[in-house]
């Protein structure tokens, strides 16, 4: 992520041994450490939420294709009723028996 090799951090923690003191030292890499776990929980939690809203745009945009499907059908539905009612004269309508067209006939 930085680009730190071993050397580096060897170095580092040379330099804060004398700083600090042997005595302090356990104590700070514990903080250190700790701040560390804060901060990628933050980072996880931030990467939840954003694929999370990246999750309800997708299907916010699937469920707007859905609907619009949805009223395509309806649509197709209802012009197939109105068409059915207009059938040419000796065609079964929908709900009409052939006895009824029997009837009809006579």
């Amino acid at each position: 992520m930085f680009d730190i090799g071993f050397w580096e951090l060897a170095i580092i923690g040379i330099v804060a041994l004398l700083v600090i003191g042997p005595e302090r030292m356990p104590e700070m890499v514990r903080t250190i450490g700790q701040w560390a776990g804060q901060f990628q929980r933050l980072i996880s939690t931030l990467k939840r939420e954003i694929e999370a809203e990246t999750r309800s745009d997708e299907y916010k945009l699937l469920n707007k294709e859905f609907l619009n499907e949805d009223k395509k059908f309806k649509a197709m539905v209802r012009q197939a009723t109105r068409d059915e009612d207009v059938l040419p004269e000796g065609e079964i309508k929908k709900g009409e028996s052939v006895q009824h067209l029997k009837e009809r006939e006579d």
